[in-house]
């Protein structure tokens, strides 16, 4: 009998080893099912925080985007828009909306017609442009560009930001894919170094007044006029103003995030419009 006793114990045993098994198994596949259809929420959540980012971006650019003064040691066009979290029924909203001045940067097309101001881009930002053809088009985005060309997102820690200080630049912080003709530059948004190189150049005083405005954080009254000398030597026109903006949204729901990259421009009827609007993969 006791033989019989110890074999069913042992089968007992495995059935029990059986149906944990599966037990677990089973709490395992419903763990990962609620996961996965959370992460499904989350990211349709996030997707539409990004189509919510339309509003703001329109109303900064009819408000907002020609009071914009930055400060005078930016080293890139970039301007906060939007920066805001909150957190509802235990699931956390966040959404970030930085603007980059086409107007700030050096144009693409300058950049590969030999303009002086392509020096002040950096050697990985050059050697960038020129591995890439004209489209047949003549409809120029980031994403032509291999590698990270959207700018960086901003760090959400010091040691994010260390990080972003280390990698290589950004080519889409520095040069403008969009903007209108004749080109300008402007002197509000633009790093000062490039501002004060136009002035030097084309011989044009006043970039003193500039650079006092700017370190007051003062819009600048006025800036010399259009000539034939800054298109001469491939030069962009001094502005106070920009009319192409592309802006980095970030949207973050729960362990989603969606980031898009959108550049406006004036339509045909002189509003702010949407001309090309790509998504973000980094």
């Amino acid at each position: 009998m006791r033989p019989t006793r110890g074999v069913a114990l042992l089968l007992t045993l495995a059935a029990l080893v059986v149906v944990t098994t599966a037990t677990v198994t089973l709490v395992r596949i419903l763990l990962l099912e609620k996961t996965r259809a959370r992460l499904e929420l989350d990211s349709e959540l996030a997707g539409d925080l990004l189509s919510a980012a339309e509003a703001p971006i329109q109303y900064w650019l009819e408000a907002r985007s020609e009071e914009v003064v930055l400060p005078h040691t930016a080293t890139e066009p970039r301007a906060c828009v939007l920066d805001d979290a909150w957190v509802i029924e235990g699931r956390r909203y966040e959404i970030r909306i930085e603007a980059f001045d086409q107007a700030g940067m050096v144009s693409l097309r300058s950049a590969r017609d030999g303009s002086p101001l392509r020096r002040f881009l950096p050697a990985e930002v050059r050697e960038e442009i020129d591995a890439v053809k004209e489209p047949a088009d003549s409809l120029w985005g980031l994403d032509l560009f291999p590698g990270f060309s959207f700018p960086a997102g901003e760090s959400a820690s010091a040691e994010d930001a260390a990080d972003a200080e280390e990698a290589d630049p950004a080519l889409g912080a520095l040069v403008a894919t969009h903007g209108e003709a004749p080109e300008s530059l402007n002197v509000h948004t633009a790093p000062l170094p490039l501002v004060q190189a136009v002035y030097r150049l084309s011989g044009l005083g006043g970039f003193e007044q500039v650079a006092e405005a700017r370190a007051k954080g003062r819009l600048v009254a006025a800036v010399p006029p259009r000539s034939d000398r800054l298109a001469a030597d491939k030069l962009p026109c001094l502005a106070t103003r920009s009319r192409a903006w592309g802006f980095r949204v970030d949207a973050r729901v729960g362990a989603a995030q969606c980031s898009i990259w959108a550049v406006y421009g004036p339509g045909e009827d002189e509003a702010w419009t949407c001309r090309q609007r790509l998504w973000i993969h980094d």
